[in-house]
């Protein structure tokens, strides 16, 4: 007849062999007595979670980078006329990861939805270059002879029909160009068609 168990101890759920009675783990067998018994996770298998865990932790800025806009992503505005008013200040920013150039801009003026005079403009000194992650701030100006076309008082920025746009070209850092159109009220560029060809502004009534 076998021995009998103690009542201090009882069998172990896996091997058999009588333990501590309030044991949450077996002597013998190392085996958990709780709902931890259920969980058969070996060691080895513990280990590769683990080493797992850590490639995809290191690999993880590597696939972010793989999906990234790797170029420049420049957004250029008009900022208004210059303190001397014989240039425009316009504002680049580049939100993208690679630098990019301003390249050129021109003013446009039409009435009754033709354009009557493109006035190219020029960088005045500096880089045209703007870093990723950065914004610059930009200086054109042109010369009086660009304003050829209309007879004098062509400038009518009073006229409800006239409209100002202003054509601003970028590159990317692939060298691949852009070029965007914005409307502004006329009246803003007053102070610098005066000060570069001030006959071509329509007198005031």
């Amino acid at each position: 007849m076998a021995d009998a168990i103690p009542s201090e101890t009882k069998l172990c759920s896996t091997c058999g062999e009588p333990i501590p009675l309030v044991a949450k783990k077996c002597t013998h067998c190392e085996t958990f007595q709780d709902w931890r018994r259920n969980i058969s996770f070996s060691s080895t298998i513990l280990a590769l979670l683990t080493a797992l865990i850590s490639v995809f932790s290191l690999s993880l800025p590597i696939f972010v980078n793989a999906f990234r806009y790797e170029n420049a992503r420049l957004a250029a505005t008009f900022g208004g006329v210059g303190g001397s008013n014989d240039n425009l200040i316009f504002l680049v920013t580049n939100s993208g990861t690679r630098p990019g150039a301003f390249i050129s801009a021109a003013f446009r003026y039409f009435l009754n939805h033709q354009i009557q005079v493109d006035v190219p403009l020029r960088v005045l000194g500096g880089t045209l270059f703007v870093e990723p992650g950065k914004g610059a701030e930009f200086l054109l100006g042109t010369e009086a002879n660009n304003f050829r076309g209309p007879p004098a008082g062509y400038f009518d920025y009073k006229n409800e029909e006239a409209e100002c746009v202003m054509k601003i070209t970028t590159a990317d850092f692939l060298g691949v160009l852009n070029e965007k159109e914005s409307l502004f009220p006329c009246i803003m560029i007053l102070p610098f068609v005066l000060k570069i060809a001030p006959a071509a502004v329509r007198p005031m009534a």
